[in-house]
């Protein structure tokens, strides 16, 4: 290991722990903390990928494009701040690109951190959420659930159909990395139907049922055509098991994901829940939040926690509300870069 690789790893830790720590009290990553590092780890590429590293040079670019492509689109469905896509940048800017396996994950091995990193966090979300329903005894408690049988299946029927077109794309694409083991295709499918999900929210019913007839009558058409290879029953059994997985798993975190919360407690970045904000419509309070979409567009400003504690002393108001429970990604990028440069580590330690 050479002396800028060292000091490289030390600004990983350095700045995973400052936003991690300042991600889980204040909800923020300072852009102060991450421009300061960036300088560092910049001043650092320069001389490592001058002196030691010139051949690599090429590849971490493209590496770093991809992950730049990746984390605007997770910030712009709003599935994580910009502190956090930030955040990511400058660690993959930090990963020196020697320890990089290119000849097993091939021009993109960012794309394993990113599966890391959601791994952990999805992870973190289900073993709480099951804590939580074992504290209150009513983790398998679905009574009070309204199931609309015919959306789930239709829904079901959606999601493992695209989930299947995206393996028949990027299977023949990138099979050099799929080649070396089932979990990495496993929770890259994970990551699909999580891509699903969102997507899915923002269509219609009758573009949903549109799409996934045309879906279904493409892949019979094309199979019994012997055009695409055909889908033997383990893959196919594979990819029902991903999806029922998936939304059962996420049945369960969903009861879970909101936490009663003292008004005199709330904090700027704190997201108000739907049923929150359905009950603010009716108060002739000015200035109230009113997104209900319980994502990063929600989040309040010092503004909305006035006119909620308004609302808290008018005659409909009440002393609490609903918000959705915080998820600190720092943590999680930090936590997956670590175990990202051990995997990687140890792949080259065996060649």
């Amino acid at each position: 290991m050479v002396i800028p690789e060292f000091l490289l790893f030390a600004c990983i830790l350095y700045l995973g722990i400052r936003a991690s720590i300042s991600d889980c009290k204040n909800s923020i990553i300072p852009n102060r903390l991450l421009y300061r590092v960036l300088t560092v780890i910049l001043v650092l590429d320069a001389v490592y990928y001058t002196a030691f590293a010139y051949s690599f040079l090429g590849y971490a670019l493209i590496n770093l494009l991809f992950v730049a492509i990746f984390s605007f689109f997770l910030y712009s469905f709003n599935l994580w701040a910009a502190g956090d896509s930030k955040l990511l940048l400058v660690m993959t800017l930090a990963i020196p690109a020697r320890y990089y396996t290119y000849w097993v994950m091939g021009p993109f091995p960012g794309f394993v951190l990113l599966v890391i990193i959601f791994s952990i966090a999805f992870m973190y979300v289900i073993v709480d959420s099951v804590r939580q329903g074992i504290k209150k005894g009513d983790l398998f408690n679905f009574k009070s659930a309204r199931f609309d049988i015919k959306a789930l299946i239709w829904s079901y029927f959606f999601m493992v159909g695209i989930m299947t077109v995206c393996n028949l794309i990027m299977i023949p694409i990138v099979g050099n990395i799929f080649s070396n083991g089932g979990l990495l295709i496993t929770a890259f499918d994970f990551m699909i139907i999580f891509a699903i999900r969102q997507f899915k929210e923002k269509i219609n019913d009758r573009v949903q049922k549109t799409a996934t007839m045309i879906i279904w009558i493409w892949l019979i058409a094309m199979q019994a055509l012997h055009i695409i290879p055909r889908l033997y029953f383990g893959i196919d059994f594979k990819a029902w098991s991903i999806v029922l997985t998936v939304m059962f798993l996420r049945f369960i975190a969903e009861k879970y994901n909101y936490q009663e919360i003292n008004i005199d407690e709330l904090k700027p970045r704190m997201i108000p829940s739907a049923y929150t904000i359905i009950k603010f419509r009716t108060s002739r309070v000015k200035g109230l939040p009113t997104g209900i979409t319980e994502d990063l567009r929600s989040r309040l400003t010092a503004e909305d926690i006035d006119s909620i504690k308004r609302w808290r002393i008018s005659k409909q108001g009440e002393k609490t509300i609903i918000i959705v429970r915080k998820i600190p990604f720092a943590i999680f990028i930090f936590i997956g870069t670590v175990l990202f440069l051990l995997l990687e580590g140890m792949l080259i330690w065996r060649t």
